[in-house]
């Protein structure tokens, strides 16, 4: 999530209580937030392995950061607005 909102591309809705609605068509707004590294790059067969995510547009709430591998989530052990780091499942390696 960016400021509350998950990324996507959102249409564009602005009203005032003066002049009513405005005509915005075609313009959107785009969230999204950017993965520039993940560290390391492989991991334990077993699983566990402790990744750092680094990027940004983060949410400092860790709750708002899912981190998934093979459609199973990590555990989330902090989160600012430019690091996630994460213990991936105990079931799951990766590379």
């Amino acid at each position: 999530m960016y400021g509350g909102a998950a990324s996507g591309i959102y249409d564009v809705e602005v009203v005032s209580k003066a002049y009513g609605r405005y005509d915005v068509n075609g313009v959107t707004l785009m969230v999204k937030a950017e993965v520039t590294n993940i560290s390391p790059r492989s991991g334990s067969i077993l699983g566990g392995t402790i990744v750092t995510i680094t990027g940004n547009k983060f949410s400092e709430d860790k709750l708002n950061n899912p981190v998934t591998i093979n459609l199973e989530f990590a555990t989330i052990l902090s989160s600012s607005e430019s690091t996630i780091v994460a213990r991936l499942p105990t079931t799951q390696a990766f590379e």
